[in-house]
């Protein structure tokens, strides 16, 4: 019995570690992203993923990363793994505003308006009304695109 604890107490403290690694790595995307720094970027991002695969903030990291070198694609299937992986409401509404800006950038409007109204839809149940403005704002500009 003693050793059954002893167990599940090193298996919760290696997995808080490993959380505790996987942010770290989160973080240093976000520092090497800013100095621009991609490749150190996206190896960071690949290291946290690696840990945790339910990260979400590396995906968000990593998706930063695409976009910043206009690589929408890659950028929008790191932003379509984070909205999976989003639990609270403001979570999905910055993955799906993101997802609409890479549309947008891809001048597939039409998705990015698809992708803006699912997040004011959201912004406005949970009564965020700086999220609300945000789509609004993309909304109107994609509008005068079209």
């Amino acid at each position: 019995m003693k050793r059954l604890i002893l167990l599940a107490v090193f298996s919760l403290a290696s997995t808080s570690g490993l959380a505790g690694v996987a942010e770290q790595e989160v973080e240093a995307c976000t520092k090497a992203l800013a100095a621009g720094d991609f490749t150190q970027a996206l190896q960071h991002a690949a290291a946290s993923i690696n840990i945790s695969n339910t990260n979400r903030d590396a995906y968000l990291c990593r998706a930063r990363v695409y976009a910043t070198q206009n690589d929408h694609t890659n950028a929008l299937n790191a932003l379509q793994t984070a909205d999976k992986l989003s639990k609270l409401p403001i979570e999905h509404i910055v993955a799906l505003t993101l997802i609409g800006n890479q549309h947008k950038a891809l001048r597939a409007f039409d998705q990015a308006l698809e992708y803006y109204r699912r997040s004011l839809v959201i912004a406005r149940e949970i009564g965020n009304k700086h999220f609300e403005m945000i789509n609004l704002n993309q909304k109107s500009q994609v509008a005068v695109l079209l």
